[in-house]
């Protein structure tokens, strides 16, 4: 589901381009639609054609996040979207020092934070943001801040953080992605060989690749493909078993385990269990037996595959 921002431009209420700007005193003064005023007062700036972002046609007016010709007052809006949990989403718009005549403002007094606050979940921010002190507006500057939705309503809000009678202007909001976040992989495979494994004809050695959880929590796939391709060169032998070398002692046996299609590939059919006991903790290591069943062109040979569910790594051999 797309999140969706009320008056992004914040282009209601219209501001007669003859005023300055429009002071927004909350509930009981004027409103902004889709907006509210939780802290002191904000103005509504009406932007000649000059003083515009470039490129974004819809910007006619902008928002000081203070009431300026009140140096004591700061002000905090906000609003209240519908957003779907698991989704990633940029929210951007753009910054301005203020379009007064004065000429500085003093250290940070246009600095303002944006806070993304979930109803349920860890809220990201406030992260603080200014557009300069010896800046004179308009000169504006594209922002954004990432988040990944936790609720299904989600306040936006932004706030001065200084008193003064210069504050920054906002405009343009708007949302990128509300995409489904991509799962992290609960797992990482690993040749675990040091060097890339010697084979000559005739002589079994070992290949190993090691399974890792990417974190401590219980890792069970039962039915997933856990199928290895051997390299140009070698075949595997059908001799395949398992170790948890994280404990001590460690915990061995053998691996049930089908070859196919003369030796080039095998095929693991155990449940694939990390991190369930204290004697299965961090990761578990295949090995396979592998030979050079006939005469064959020496060097390394990289086309080998190991892939356990959804991850996939090379496999390397070099064959003398």
């Amino acid at each position: 589901m797309a999140v969706e921002i009320e008056n992004p431009a914040f282009a209601r209420p219209a501001v007669d381009p003859a005023r300055e700007f429009l002071t927004i005193t909350g509930p009981d003064g004027h409103t902004i639609p889709g907006w509210r005023v939780t802290i002191g007062k904000v103005q509504l700036v009406p932007l000649g054609a000059h003083q515009r972002p470039r490129g974004n046609g819809e910007v006619t007016q902008a928002l000081r996040l203070k009431e300026g010709s009140a140096p004591g007052v700061i002000g905090e809006i906000r609003q209240e979207v519908r957003t779907s949990p698991g989704e990633q989403v940029t929210l951007t718009w753009c910054e301005s020092a203020d379009i007064t005549s004065a000429a500085r403002s003093a250290t940070n007094e246009q600095s303002y934070t944006v806070t993304v606050r979930p109803t349920a979940g860890g809220s990201v921010g406030p992260v603080v943001f200014y557009p300069g002190d010896d800046v004179r507006g308009p000169h504006w500057q594209s922002r954004s801040l990432d988040f990944v939705v936790s609720a299904s309503v989600t306040t936006i809000e932004f706030r001065a953080r200084i008193e003064g009678t210069q504050g920054p202007l906002i405009a343009g909001l708007g949302v990128i992605g509300g995409s489904p976040v991509p799962p992290v992989a609960d797992l990482r495979l690993t040749q675990a060989d040091p060097d890339p494994v010697e084979a000559v004809l005739g002589q079994a050695v070992r290949l190993n690749i090691e399974i890792e959880a990417t974190t401590t929590e219980p890792v069970i796939k039962e039915g997933v493909g856990q199928v290895f391709t051997a390299p140009t060169g070698v075949v595997f032998t059908g001799v395949a078993s398992y170790g948890y070398f994280g404990t001590r002692p460690p915990v061995t046996g053998d691996l049930n385990a089908t070859v196919g299609d003369d030796g080039k590939t095998i095929t693991v059919h155990d449940k694939l269990a990390i991190n369930t006991s204290p004697q299965t903790m961090g990761a578990v290591t295949y090995t396979f037996e592998i030979l050079v069943p006939a005469p064959a062109e020496p060097g390394t040979y990289g086309d080998g595959t190991a892939k356990v569910d959804t991850q996939s790594i090379p496999v390397v051999v070099t064959v003398r």
